[in-house]
């Protein structure tokens, strides 16, 4: 593929990863501007479907994340459910959709296992390193690194968008818990004004 593509591409599944990540913290973490997060709903929609019917092997990936969230109930916001029936109906009235069906199941499974080992350390005290494999979606990161040195990705590039894809949306996600961390530093409340003594007229001493 062109490098120019590749690289466009790349840029793609970046901006989907962002955009995923901010509608998410704007409805349930409640950080950001909700208005823009609808706004930037149909945006991502259409991105993802656009590249989904281009290039197969990112159809392939993007597809097995949602269905990985999909399987594991975590579209769980109207905006996620809207987007998600307009992706999937989009994505087959354009009758050009195609996947890999061996690296979807790959990481299909692998996405799925990311999300309920993120659930499991998020409920129980784990290891440090059993912790940070799950939050940062190393499952699906070898998944895809697997499937382009296997060739069942054709090229090596799907690995960094994906890799893209997934440092966006940690980005944002941190930048969410610094918003919150900042207002709460921030916020305290106003001590009440003192109750003013009233003097009853000769009772004074």
């Amino acid at each position: 593929m062109e490098t120019a593509v590749s690289y466009a591409i790349i840029v793609a599944f970046g901006i989907i990863g962002a955009g995923l990540k901010y509608i998410d913290e704007a409805f349930d973490g409640d950080v950001f501007d909700k208005r823009t997060a609808f706004i930037l709903a149909p945006f991502l929609v259409v991105l993802w479907v656009g590249i989904s019917i281009f290039d197969t092997g990112s159809g392939t990936i993007l597809l097995a994340v949602l269905m990985g969230v999909l399987l594991t109930g975590k579209v769980d916001n109207t905006v996620f459910k809207c987007s998600t029936i307009a992706v999937i109906s989009l994505i087959i009235l354009s009758g050009r959709f195609d996947i890999l069906i061996l690296p979807f199941l790959l990481l299909t499974i692998t996405g799925i296992l990311d999300e309920k080992g993120n659930d499991f350390t998020d409920q129980r005290k784990t290891n440090i390193y059993i912790k940070f494999f799950f939050e940062h979606r190393c499952s699906m990161k070898i998944g895809v690194l697997i499937a382009c040195l296997t060739s069942l990705l054709p090229d090596i590039y799907y690995f960094f968008a994906f890799l893209t894809f997934d440092t966006n949306y940690e980005v944002v996600g941190h930048y969410s818990k610094n918003v919150v961390t900042y207002k709460n530093a921030n916020t305290f409340k106003t001590p009440p004004e003192p109750t003013p003594h009233v003097i009853i007229k000769g009772t004074e001493h």
